[in-house]
């Protein structure tokens, strides 16, 4: 059969470096039949109805056992009083593996109701099946989405610093002013009285006398 010649062609290129038992192989590839054929009865009966067949609806259906088992251990973790930390972290990491395999599956019944003659999903699924739905390919996308992670929490880190420099700033800012008000209103003051006390005396050769400041010239009173 072309296919089966297919997967293991590309079991072959894509994880010839992974040790499978070919019992498991050819487990995997008969239980790749046996849900290709149940997601063709599930659309049929779908169609029947007038609804539309969506695989990844199919995919989750045939795996909620698996999700159900999960909530089931995680309950039991936190009755036994495990660490929350921990609980979590199995949590996020069963998790991630049953999305995998939905994803997997999903992409597989897509290609099978196309038709295609591809059997490149067909073939991912099976080598990930053998591979314990981890593997290699799993692993790297663990790295990448844990590297995202630690991206996103240092650009944040780094925002929030940039926030409580920013605001620094502006109390220094706020703080001279104030200081720089502070020392200015006594001369501001005390030349006001002067001029005004010159005017009372009308002492005009001083009120008509002129100063520069930055090359402008004005008058030494208003």
């Amino acid at each position: 059969m072309r296919w089966f010649v297919f997967i293991i062609m590309f079991f072959g290129t894509s994880a010839g470096a992974q040790s499978v038992d070919q019992r498991q192989l050819s487990k995997c590839v008969a239980e790749s039949q046996e849900t290709i054929a149940l997601a063709l009865a599930w659309k049929e009966s779908i169609e029947a109805i007038g609804e539309e067949p969506r695989p990844f609806i199919f995919a989750d259906q045939i795996l909620a056992g698996y999700k159900d088992t999960l909530l089931r251990d995680t309950y039991k973790m936190l009755e036994e009083g495990t660490d929350a930390a921990e609980v979590m972290s199995s949590l996020e990491d069963s998790y991630d593996r049953i999305q995998f395999r939905v994803d997997l599956i999903s992409d597989m019944v897509k290609e099978a109701y196309e038709a295609s003659n591809d059997f490149v999903k067909l073939a991912e699924y099976v080598t990930q099946c053998a591979s314990g739905y981890g593997g290699e390919f799993y692993t790297q996308q663990n790295e990448i989405a844990d590297l995202r992670k630690q991206v996103a929490d240092l650009t944040n880190e780094l925002a929030e610093k940039v926030i409580q420099q920013d605001e620094k700033l502006r109390q220094l800012e706020v703080k001279h002013k104030a200081d720089t008000r502070s020392l200015m209103d006594p001369y501001i003051k005390r030349i006001e009285t002067l001029c005004i006390l010159m005017k009372d005396f009308n002492h005009l050769d001083v009120l008509e006398k002129q100063v520069f400041v930055y090359g402008r010239k004005y008058d030494l009173c208003d």
